[in-house]
């Protein structure tokens, strides 16, 4: 008797569990989405998993939240934006594992310097939190978890990505490097290589010459400087001229831009090999 009682009460709580299961998922596709997105947020649901690791979708009602304080975005369609704010989650969810595999040294950034710069001149009686809030539509720790920090992380892993690959790009700049000891023209190299439209001529000031760019200071005229590496790709500058105005320096140099299209090939690459599994289907996406 107790058997059968046991038996019946775990068939009980199966049928119970997928009913419930069943009236969630009719629940969100009849009236849970898309009107009451705050419902979304509370419950926290796995809403997908990319290479073994859960999107939530508490992550994705703030996002939704916030693209209303994007003019962009707020134009889109919800099937657009359902694409537009998945692709993200899904592309930080990558990025974040390639970070983890390379074992990259991502040190402490600075946050609010980062955030100051994103936000720029605003009146000091309004808090960094209001700012943030009023000009994209998140709070501060949200913004930080779901832009600031991801896009550290990826400036940071293409940084190294540049540095160590030996892409096309990077070999045409160490060449171009290599040439310029036995020459006195960034122009003529630029020729060389078909890049004069890579070329351009432009004025530094010390406010400039910072990070990486600082040891153009220590060039002397007609020399040129190592490979310098940002996010846009590789860059050789050479001192045309070091001017003093007005007690203000300035540095006039030829700057050649070699852009990398390798990064953005390897990182297409690794979205498309991703894994992705849906657990509630959004309109557009699955």
């Amino acid at each position: 008797m107790i058997k059968k009682s046991r038996f019946f009460i775990s068939l009980a709580a199966i049928l119970l569990g997928f009913f419930g299961w069943l009236l969630i998922d009719v629940y969100w596709q009849n009236w849970f989405y898309p009107h009451n997105f705050q419902l979304v947020g509370r419950l926290s649901l796995p809403l997908a998993k990319v290479n073994g690791q859960l999107i939530s979708t508490t992550d994705y009602w703030k996002d939704l939240q916030a693209s209303k304080s994007n003019q962009t975005l707020a134009s889109l369609s919800m099937v657009e934006l359902n694409q537009a704010i998945l692709t993200k989650l899904i592309r930080q969810q990558v990025v974040a594992e390639l970070v983890k595999q390379q074992g990259l040294d991502l040190g402490q950034p600075d946050y609010r310097a980062i955030l100051e710069n994103l936000l720029g001149n605003q009146p000091a009686e309004v808090s960094l939190d209001q700012q943030i809030e009023q000009s994209f539509g998140y709070s501060y720790d949200d913004f930080i978890k779901l832009v600031v920090e991801p896009f550290y992380w990826e400036e940071k892993l293409q940084l190294n990505f540049l540095a160590t690959a030996d892409s096309k790009e990077q070999q045409q700049a160490q060449q171009i490097k290599a040439e310029a000891a036995g020459t006195n023209s960034l122009a003529a190299l630029a020729k060389k290589y078909g890049l004069e439209q890579s070329l351009n001529d432009q004025f530094l000031s010390a406010e400039d010459l910072v990070g990486p760019l600082v040891n153009i200071k220590a060039l002397k005229k007609d020399d040129i400087s190592d490979i310098i590496i940002d996010t846009d790709g590789y860059h050789l500058y050479q001192l045309l001229n070091h001017l003093t105005e007005a007690e203000r320096d300035l540095w006039q140099v030829q700057q050649l831009d070699i852009q990398s299209i390798s990064w953005d090939s390897f990182l297409n690459q690794q979205l498309q090999l991703a894994e992705v599994k849906y657990f509630i289907e959004l309109p557009g996406v699955n």
